[in-house]
């Protein structure tokens, strides 16, 4: 699984499996002149038994490399099969291609993954760490969203393999892991409270294109900024905000449906308000843009909740559940870091300015969202936990998949990504505030 999604996220060329097999053997404690070998183990972390698979990460000595400076000719990645007292290698993963600094890059990915392997093949003190970190993340996703931003501006190259098709892939998998928290009881609730979605779905796909389109009138925003701040408020609803409504002792079940409901509508509805808000400005491609919504998150999302139907009694699924919220987080500020380095140049040629005037839009934007959403709930007629809740629901909207859409549909504007970035990190910030100031008024 991490091989076909390492390659999937644009390393192309990096692992070349070698079939037919070019066996050799590895005897248990042999002395093979490796530098370090990192493990050698099946899934229950100890050594294959007759037929078993696991696999050896290894460092080979005398060609001018070690595991701490790395050289694609002196690692040997094999993934061996037990055959009596012997270990068989029935698949070589060798093969590291590009310049010097690809090599070195692709070749620590290789190590990440793989280590990482390691880590979740048991219930160890190793697993603990990663499930405390992946709470911590989630604790303080503006912060570390923020701090990535910050470090990226400095390091423009770091996360330039952020972009095409990669960036896609990684909001997918951010879709996947909203996939696999999601039960048949979420979309259950969505069918017994018919009269609230249609509330909350109305308000989403009404409120928010609405405010973007009357900011771009009122503010003249330059063509790129505008198809930006359109293209936000014409997505769904963000997948943090159901974090948010839980914090602020809003209705969660309503939180989880409206998400899925306006994630569900979204292939159409997006591509169908982008015509009607931005069709005067470009040309918009809907019916590309409707397969790529549906591609990137309806399809992630439908797997994610296959498989939590048929596995979620496993306790290893359990486990990966636990792991997901910090997942996304990391991989949200990997999109947000591919934003900073797309747009870095222009930032730095126009000036300070730039950014102060499209955090101000995303701003009036971001906040009247949650001011009309709570408006359109006590206009409905609801209580205050799901006025809480459809005002996060509204104003929180999904920005990774507007940073995606914006890069692969309106390239030809790169600054149409900055504000679908800012509102990556605000739209966090802004929901942990909020939801702070609805819990302070219940303790009052």
């Amino acid at each position: 699984i991490y091989l076909c999604v390492l390659c999937s996220l644009g390393v192309r060329n990096v692992i070349q499996i070698k079939d037919p097999p070019q066996p050799s053997l590895l005897r248990e404690g042999a002395n093979t002149s490796e530098t370090g070998i990192i493990s050698i183990c099946d899934s229950n972390n100890s050594l294959p038994k007759q037929g078993g698979l696991g696999w050896v990460f290894s460092f080979r000595e005398g060609r001018g490399g070690s595991p701490f400076n790395p050289s694609p000719q002196n690692v040997d990645i094999q993934i061996v099969g037990c055959r009596g007292e012997y270990f068989e290698v029935v698949r070589n993963v060798v093969g590291v291609c590009g310049d010097a600094e690809e090599k070195r890059e692709n070749l620590w990915r290789l190590v990440f993954m793989f280590v990482l392997l390691h880590l979740l093949s048991k219930e160890s003190f190793e697993m603990e760490i990663l499930k405390g970190l992946s709470q911590w993340l989630a604790k303080y996703a503006s912060a570390f969203i923020i701090a990535v931003a910050v470090i990226t501006f400095m390091v423009p190259g770091l996360f330039k393999w952020v972009h095409g098709n990669t960036q896609t892939v990684i909001l997918g998998l951010i879709m996947l892991t909203m996939g696999l928290t999601l039960t048949m009881q979420d979309f259950k609730v969505v069918a017994r409270r018919p009269w609230d979605f249609l509330v909350g779905v109305v308000a989403q796909f009404v409120i928010m294109p609405g405010v973007a389109y009357l900011l771009v009138k009122v503010w003249h925003l330059e063509p790129a900024l505008a198809l930006g701040i359109l293209l936000v408020g014409c997505c769904p609803g963000g997948v943090s905000s159901n974090i948010m409504s839980y914090l602020c002792h809003g209705d969660v079940a309503f939180s989880v449906g409206m998400t899925c409901a306006s994630t569900v509508l979204a292939p159409v509805m997006t591509p169908l308000l982008m015509q009607l808000t931005a069709g005067a400005i470009i040309e918009i491609d809907t019916v590309g843009m409707f397969l790529n919504i549906l591609i990137v998150t309806i399809l992630p999302i439908a797997l994610g909740c296959v498989l939590n139907y048929y596995f979620s009694k496993r306790e290893s699924f359990l486990t990966l559940q636990s792991l997901m919220p910090g997942t996304s987080v990391i991989l949200l500020a990997c999109i947000v870091g591919g934003v900073i380095s797309t747009v870095h140049d222009p930032l730095v040629e126009r000036g300070f300015m730039l950014f102060i005037w499209t955090f101000a839009v995303v701003f009036c934007h971001n906040s009247l969202g949650y001011l009309l959403g709570w408006v359109a709930g006590r206009l409905a007629g609801f209580n205050t936990a799901k006025k809480r809740t459809i005002s996060i629901e509204v104003g929180m909207q999904n920005a990774g998949l507007a940073t995606v859409l914006a890069g692969t549909f309106f390239a030809a504007q790169p600054l149409s990504v900055l504000p679908c970035a800012i509102s990556c990190a605000w739209h966090s910030i802004s929901g942990t505030i909020l939801a702070g100031i609805y819990r302070r008024m219940d303790e009052e």
